[in-house]
Formats: C-alpha cells, structure tokens, sequence
C-alpha cells in the first residue's frame, strides 16, 4: 500500500504539517521524499515521526536542497534518518521495515526559512505493507 501526503509553501517562514496514518499490523518499508517545484526558502528541513519519537523516520532532510529529485540514500528513495540500521531502515521482528502492531500517526513537519515564498512543493510517500492471510501448503 502506497500513502502520500504533500507540502506546498505559501507563505515564508511557516511551519507546515502533514499527518497520514498506518494501520495495525502494517509494516513501513520505505519513505521517499519527491520536490516538484524549487522551495524559495532558504531552507527547507522536514522531520517525519511516530509515537517513538518527531524524527524517528527522517531527521532534518531540507526539502530546498533536493530540487526536482527524488531524495537519495545510498542510491535510493528513502532515508530513515538517525541511523536505524543506515540508510536501509529500521528491521524489526519478522523482517526489515519497522512494524507496528497497533497501527500509528506518522506526522511529517517542515519549517522554512526566511527567506521564502510561495512556491515549494514537496512530497512524501509512505510504503508499507499489510498482513496477509497465511496458506498452508497442500501436499497433492
């Protein structure tokens, strides 16, 4: 499963959130962060995070910095920020990507500087998945 949430600046120096949620059971794999159109601000740090902590997925990334590209982690679309096994995410019970069990709040803030103006737009995608239903294999 896919969600996106995206930023557009519009005024200078203003805080702007997103909040998209991830329900019980699902596990993150990847975050990618896309900028379609050149933030003016000066700079332009994003924070993404859970219940665990404001920057538990991505860690000041500056959305100004990453102009029409996909933001990039040792060659890729996603950086988990603070170092949850590098850049390749976190691995949690069961396999890689980060689960939670009871499902959770990802909240993604970005706070320009001055000087701004209103052009930016980024995005921010989430993939994850969702427990599947379990086949037992039938011997013939």
């Amino acid at each position: 499963m896919v969600r996106s949430v995206t930023f557009t600046e519009t005024v200078a120096g203003v805080t702007y959130t997103a909040v998209t949620s991830i329900p019980a059971g699902a596990r993150l794999l990847d975050i990618a962060v896309e900028t379609t159109a050149a933030w003016t601000a000066m700079t332009a740090p994003v924070d993404v995070g859970d219940s665990d902590a404001t920057d538990a997925l991505v860690k000041g990334h500056d959305l100004a910095a990453i102009q029409g590209a996909v933001l990039a982690a040792a060659g890729g679309g996603t950086d988990w920020g603070n170092g949850l096994i590098g850049a390749t995410g976190p691995y949690s019970a069961g396999g890689p990507g980060k689960l939670y069990p009871t499902g959770d709040v990802i909240t993604a803030v970005c706070s320009p500087t001055v000087p701004g103006g209103p052009t930016g737009v980024s995005k921010l995608t989430l993939i994850f998945e969702l427990p599947g239903t379990s086949r037992a294999a039938t011997v013939v």
